[in-house]
């Protein structure tokens, strides 16, 4: 027969080669992993609490939200357009009413030289809270070719662009456009579309704020 105390060492080296632990161990392990939940708890309250959102501070001490600017809608014509005159054409019908806050005050004949016709077109509205008037030359010219040079030749005797671009319809490259400014805080937008040319005159903030606003 074997020593018994040998026979427990054996038992006791195969139940920890086995892994098995003793219920004391699992005890302290729960007790740990217990205290450090709790302190990790208590940590994102605080965060939370003082630091963001900062419910538990004063209003003297909470943080100031994003910033949101709001933007008020583009203005419209309050005012209905004055009446065509007799005799109005095609081209002048097609003229707008109302561009943004403006609206047609008056329309008469303007010599068209070359042109087709040619028609001077009165537009009045509110513009940083005072009234202002745009005045309009149209003139249409029997190719696009004609309405480009004509458009050339206008921005030529206005002075010198201050900015140019294109004028693009349905995608697609339709004219040119120029701003020249003047000596006396007015100035002129100078563009093409198609056949037709328009020279818009007024005060240099307004007249750019009307091209613009101007579907054609």
């Amino acid at each position: 027969m074997g020593n018994p105390n040998q026979h427990d060492l054996r038992a006791a080296s195969i139940e920890h080669r086995h892994g098995k632990v003793d219920p004391a161990v699992y005890r302290r392990r729960r007790i740990v992993v217990g205290v450090a939940a709790a302190l990790l708890a208590i940590l994102v309250v605080l965060f939370l609490a003082y630091a963001w959102p900062g419910f538990a501070r004063s209003d003297g001490e909470a943080k100031a939200g994003a910033t949101v600017t709001v933007t008020q809608p583009a203005p419209s014509a309050t005012a209905k357009p004055a009446a065509l005159p007799d005799g109005a054409t095609p081209f002048l019908k097609a003229l707008p009413g109302t561009a943004g806050p403006w609206a047609r005050t008056a329309a008469k004949s303007a010599g068209a030289g070359a042109a087709l016709e040619a028609w001077t077109v009165t537009y009045a509205g509110p513009y940083g809270g005072a009234g202002t008037t745009v005045t309009v030359r149209a003139t249409q010219y029997d190719t696009a070719a004609h309405a480009t040079d004509a458009a050339a030749d206008a921005v030529a005797k206005a002075g010198d662009a201050a900015a140019t671009g294109d004028v693009v319809v349905g995608g697609k490259k339709a004219g040119t456009y120029a701003v020249v400014p003047g000596s006396d805080g007015n100035a002129q937008v100078v563009w093409s579309n198609g056949t037709a040319t328009f020279v818009a005159s007024g005060p240099e903030d307004a007249v750019r704020t009307f091209y613009a606003a101007f579907p054609m």
